[in-house]
């Protein structure tokens, strides 16, 4: 079985995810997600041309593909200004950081703007862990970040 098979197989069925310091396990049923009444929500917002998202909830594995969409939506004319205001995200993982990382190139190589503004202190925490702190926009007010757009 192709691992992308059994990744979306695992999706399907999965119920439980229990996460220990060095370890994760996912109890796979028929049944649906626990995880699923607590779904990434998105705010769409525009203020003069900027484009804001605000993210609230997990990005992970298992809503990664709506967060995706919604930046590729947001980011689909060239030269577009996208900022997500992070300030509510409880967690991200790294197939998160995968979509801020990737949101970033995209803008870069269509002449556009991506930022991330006020990390909550976990997510903050990841980012600086991974090394995003210094290879991608992050404003600790979204005011800040507001401002910065203004400029360009």
């Amino acid at each position: 079985m192709p691992i992308g098979d059994f990744r979306s197989n695992i999706k399907r069925k999965f119920i439980q995810r229990i996460d220990f310091p060095n370890l994760l396990i996912y109890c796979c049923s028929k049944f649906s997600s626990p995880l699923s009444n607590f779904p990434v929500k998105i705010i769409k917002e525009q203020q003069d041309g900027l484009k804001i998202l605000i993210l609230d909830g997990r990005l992970d594995a298992i809503n990664v593909e709506v967060v995706e969409k919604t930046v590729k939506e947001a980011q689909a004319e060239k030269g577009s200004k996208v900022l997500l205001d992070i300030s509510k995200m409880s967690y991200i993982s790294s197939i998160g950081l995968r979509v801020f990382l990737m949101s970033a190139k995209k803008a870069e190589a269509d002449g556009g703007r991506f930022a991330l503004c006020s990390p909550s202190s976990n997510v903050q925490l990841t980012l600086e862990i991974a090394g995003f702190v210094k290879i991608l926009n992050i404003y600790n007010s979204r005011s800040e970040a507001v401002e910065s757009f203004s400029g360009n």
